[in-house]
């Protein structure tokens, strides 16, 4: 097949990581999948989705990216390419959780947790993993969270790469804030924060950020909240973040007593939301619910200020 075709010339801009493929040009990126998938090509068709996932992830265009993902590991023999079969298992697994499809990402990341096994993949096992602890995240059960994350991190640490550990830190983090141990969950989102730093992943230090927020406002300490809700609007502008800039300062605006701007604040931001057309993370629910029953009780109360 000549190597100036569109799908060839996809996949070397995913391969270089190239922007604005992997935002702006979705589109170009589903019909080259679906061009490797007539040609017969798993290899190719898995590597150009595993590499390109995350811009459906952060567009909000799920339905794409999980028709593309229905199309690359459909290919017969897809099953047999090592290691992007399991790359974009997990990938497809993090759309069908985004969509709120429990079911269909308990698949795929089971299906994922199996091959990598078969293939000894480390990193595709510590996806898979992590994969099922968000998906116990969702499910309510914080102690499967703990333990399936502390699981994938000891696989990452046995493969010796500080890459593979940062997805299972974050849902340890995630676990640990959710059975309101914030002191705690600081530490471990602190950890996530240098690690992200450290490898050179901005959009997970934005998000660590947002997080190292909220537990600060539970922790009491709005100052550092806003400092860091401050850093993480800085670093992060997919639709998602936006709107949980609004969410954010009601955080703020609650802590400080100014009810009216929280829940104008508030209201903003869960209308952005509503646009999306996505299920929230659990960690970010919890705290939509911490701020809608906030905002009721002072209702209640007959507070306006």
């Amino acid at each position: 097949m000549a190597t100036d075709s569109p799908q060839w010339k996809a996949l070397e801009r995913a391969r270089t990581a190239d922007p604005s493929l992997l935002s702006s040009d979705l589109t170009l990126v589903e019909d080259s999948i679906r061009a490797f998938a007539d040609l017969r090509d798993p290899a190719s068709a898995l590597e150009l989705f595993a590499r390109a996932w995350r811009g459906w992830l952060t567009s909000g265009r799920l339905d794409g990216g999980r028709r593309a993902a229905g199309l690359a590991l459909a290919i017969p023999g897809s099953a047999n390419v090592v290691p992007w079969y399991c790359r974009a298992l997990y990938a497809d697994g993090v759309l069908a959780f985004r969509q709120g499809d429990q079911a269909g990402s308990l698949e795929r990341n089971n299906e994922a947790l199996r091959v990598a096994r078969e293939k000894r993949d480390a990193q595709g096992e510590a996806e898979a993993l992590t994969g099922l602890a968000r998906i116990a995240l969702r499910d309510g059960d914080y102690e499967r969270v703990i333990a399936t994350a502390t699981h994938a991190r000891g696989v990452a640490h046995s493969a010796g790469d500080a890459s593979f550990d940062a997805a299972p830190l974050h849902l340890l983090a995630a676990g640990v804030r959710l059975t309101k141990d914030y002191v705690r969950a600081r530490e471990l989102y602190r950890e996530s924060l240098e690690l992200n730093r450290r490898l050179q992943r901005p959009a997970g230090v934005a998000m660590e950020e947002h997080n190292l927020g909220w537990v600060s406002l539970h922790l009491g300490d709005v100052d550092a909240a806003e400092e860091h809700f401050r850093n993480a609007s800085e670093r992060a502008a997919d639709p998602n973040a936006i709107a949980w800039r609004s969410l954010n300062a009601a955080g703020i605006a609650l802590a400080r007593g100014r009810r009216q701007e929280a829940r104008a604040a508030y209201a903003s931001g869960k209308e952005q939301l509503r646009a999306l057309q996505q299920q929230a993370d659990p960690d970010d629910r919890f705290e939509l619910e911490w701020m809608e029953a906030a905002l009721e009780d002072a209702a209640r109360s007959g507070g306006t200020s």
